[in-house]
């Protein structure tokens, strides 16, 4: 009879502790619930191999099989264990739940033809006894759409999408919103006209700092002005979303907002959802550390070299529906429309004012809303102030 040589990769003994970090990792003991876009098979790989050592499963690096000793009883029991053991987990990933202040997604597939950023609106109405929030959708490539809710209430919440496309219309869900984190406060507002207060009453005491174009450098960098700022008193920062070409700031960004090439040849009506993807990402960096993300929507240290301080109106217009779908339910985010907006000659002050009226539209929860500048004036009542610069 001929011997079939097999490697198994087995994982060795874990110690107790070990086994509580996977599993802390997978979402087993954390205090919130497990994340609904954890994938299921990672769970079930931990829990089976957590039963197998708990079997006190051993095997050595080089095992030969025999594979007529597998027998057909031996094949039907793991069958209808594996069977069993779906049917223990499947329930939990039924319960989406999300905490008072987190952020909730809806993700859909939808239509990749055409161009989904101009063809398509979706959006999706959130529901929780007398409170209605409406909030845009936004198209995040690979057909995939999504559209985002930062719950400001405990209890039952349902869902119900709009589509142009039949795909994305009249989706509905339930979900449940749970009680913050220890060190989820809720979003900064103004309180008392003069100060400023997280969303639970605890006062915020801003100390903040400028790091315009921290997002676009190399990802060593990113990283290190990440560690910096752990260790700093530093709880607010200010940065852009375009790329700043000035002083010390001349390279060439890894990607861009829109598709298209540098420097100038873009195509404003298609964005680079991995640019987007990359930059929320670390909006949310910020948020663990407790740091406020005070994003500067334009700004004039462009000068016509990738062309984003003179775009079309149109096109500024889609850029602001775009972004605001996109980061409204992050409660850390802050909106800047502009550092130094003066010195954008291609702009004119009415120009900020619709801005500020975009944004305070479509943001469903009013976050703070600012322009930097030393000149303008607004009577817009979203305007919190002229600057949030520290």
């Amino acid at each position: 009879m001929k011997r079939i040589e097999s490697t198994l990769a087995l994982t060795l003994p874990l110690s107790p502790e070990e086994r509580e970090q996977q599993s802390h990792d997978l979402g087993f003991l954390d205090d919130r619930p497990a994340n609904s876009v954890t994938g299921f098979r990672d769970r079930r790989r931990m829990i089976l191999l957590l039963l197998g050592e708990r079997a006190g499963v051993r095997a050595s690096v080089d095992t030969n099989i025999r594979m007529r000793r597998i027998t057909s009883a031996a094949a039907r029991f793991v069958g209808a264990f594996t069977i069993a053991l779906f049917c223990v987990v499947l329930p939990a990933r039924a319960a989406d739940a999300v905490e008072q202040w987190g952020m909730y997604e809806v993700a859909l597939n939808g239509p990749t033809n055409g161009n989904p950023f101009l063809d398509v609106k979706f959006s999706a109405r959130f529901t929780q006894g007398d409170s209605t929030i409406e909030a845009n959708g936004f198209y995040d490539g690979d057909g995939i759409y999504r559209v985002r809710l930062m719950p400001e209430k405990q209890g039952k919440w349902s869902y119900s999408t709009t589509s142009s496309s039949k795909d994305l219309d009249g989706k509905k869900g339930e979900f449940t919103v749970t009680p913050p984190s220890a060190n989820n406060h809720g979003p900064v507002q103004v309180a008392h006209t003069f100060h400023f207060a997280y969303a639970d009453g605890k006062a915020y005491k801003q100390l903040g700092t400028t790091c315009y174009v921290w997002t676009h450098q190399p990802d060593e960098l990113q990283e290190q002005t990440l560690k910096t700022l752990a260790a700093s008193p530093f709880n607010k920062i200010r940065f852009c979303i375009f790329p700043k070409r000035y002083t010390w700031n001349t390279n060439e960004p890894v990607v861009y907002p829109f598709e298209g090439r540098p420097t100038n040849s873009w195509d404003f009506t298609r964005f680079n959802p991995e640019f987007f993807q990359h930059f929320e990402r670390r909006v949310l960096d910020l948020q663990k550390l407790g740091i406020e993300a005070d994003v500067i929507l334009f700004h004039p240290y462009d000068e016509g070299h990738w062309g984003f301080d003179r775009m079309p109106a149109e096109v500024d217009d889609r850029y602001l529906h775009y972004v605001v779908a996109r980061l409204a339910a992050y409660r850390n985010v802050w909106w800047s429309l502009a550092n130094e907006y003066d010195f954008m000659k291609e702009k004119k002050e009415s120009d900020f004012v619709r801005f500020g009226e975009i944004v305070s539209h479509d943001d469903p929860y009013h976050h703070l809303l600012s322009i930097r500048t030393f000149s303008f004036e607004s009577n817009n009542p979203r305007i919190q102030s002229r600057s949030t610069n520290c």
